[in-house]
């Protein structure tokens, strides 16, 4: 993109915003770079950025099969491939970036999962990982009865989703 004016993207969360200007800043084109986003749910600003940097191609992993499908949906017709299930055991390719971006806190596995992205991470290539704990935070406000439900469904979900994926019921 060749204007004084740099559009960010990820408004709203400054940490995605200055990775994904950290990456825009190192590999502004035109020379190919491949960006593994591991964990990319549906897809978040990829449309816009693979549209205007067409220079880039993403290769994106998301377990969650309906968030996988929504980022093929909003991803057809840019230079990206979105996988899921157990794809990534068998991905095999070499990730000048791989971003992950509030997908850590999540995972049962963090060793498979960072011997994952340092096999497909190039040998010079960055990894951004992105760990955001606000996820876990459940305040339940006595004067506010009628949010409790979710959160109390949340805070459950967490408690059991390490037991469930050892049995192999892994979910988002």
């Amino acid at each position: 993109m060749s204007s004084a004016v740099r559009r960010l993207y990820w408004l709203g969360n400054a940490a995605k915003m200055t990775i994904i200007d950290e990456v825009l800043t190192r590999f502004p084109g035109p020379r190919p770079v491949l960006i593994f986003d591991y964990g990319c749910g549906a897809g978040g600003d990829w449309p816009d950025i693979l549209s205007a940097y067409p220079h880039l191609r993403l290769i994106g992993y998301e377990p969650h099969g309906p968030s996988a499908a929504e980022a093929r949906r909003r991803l057809q017709g840019t230079q990206a491939e979105i996988w899921s299930g157990d794809a990534v055991a068998k991905l095999s390719f070499s990730a000048e970036v791989i971003v992950s971006f509030s997908v850590f806190e999540h995972v049962i596995d963090r060793d498979g999962f960072l011997k994952h992205a340092r096999r497909l991470l190039s040998s010079d290539g960055f990894f951004f990982l992105n760990y955001d704990d606000g996820h876990f935070r459940y305040l339940i406000d006595l004067g506010y009865p009628t949010n409790w439900v979710e959160r109390i469904r949340s805070a459950l979900r967490t408690i059991v989703s390490g037991p469930l994926a050892t049995f192999g019921f892994p979910s988002r």
